[in-house]
């Protein structure tokens, strides 16, 4: 699946990518991201497109969307 990373929070290692296909927001870690990716967490920016494969995660009884396998496109 395609989105484009809508927040980084470097400090904290994670960041949120936003998917137009489910129409919502995954998060994802910087653990997450791909050893195949060409570019590393590290180097990451808002409005990056990413592949990634959707996962989810059960927090206090809701669904929260995650990103596994985090991928840089362009």
């Amino acid at each position: 699946m395609l989105g484009k990373i809508t927040r980084i929070l470097e400090t904290k290692g994670f960041g949120f990518i936003w998917s137009p296909y489910e129409e919502k927001h995954f998060f994802f870690h910087r653990d997450t991201v791909s050893e195949e990716s060409p570019v590393p967490f590290d180097k990451m920016k808002v409005g990056n497109t990413v592949s990634f494969e959707p996962s989810s995660k059960i927090i206090n009884g809701n669904e929260k969307g995650r990103a596994e396998s985090v991928i840089y496109i362009q």
